[in-house]
């Protein structure tokens, strides 16, 4: 999984580095109202992308997410 962390972090656009349950994610402003949040588990990275969700609603979707099992 450690391709994909540095495949995200290189991109070099506007990220937010946090943690959802021990694991790494990112949340990538897009323009307008498009976001996007990637989470890496120990065997599974994964992405949630929206539009019109604001950014506090989209992170407490994504830290309701059960982890267990990932």
């Amino acid at each position: 999984m450690e391709e994909a962390q540095m495949r995200i972090e290189n991109r070099g656009r506007d990220l937010e580095h946090f943690e959802v349950n021990g694991f790494p994610a990112y949340l990538i402003k897009e323009e307008s109202y498009y976001s996007t949040v990637h989470v890496i588990t120990n065997e599974y990275a994964f992405s949630i992308n929206t539009h019109g969700i604001k950014e506090e609603q989209l992170l407490d979707i994504v830290h309701s997410i059960d982890m267990n099992g990932l």
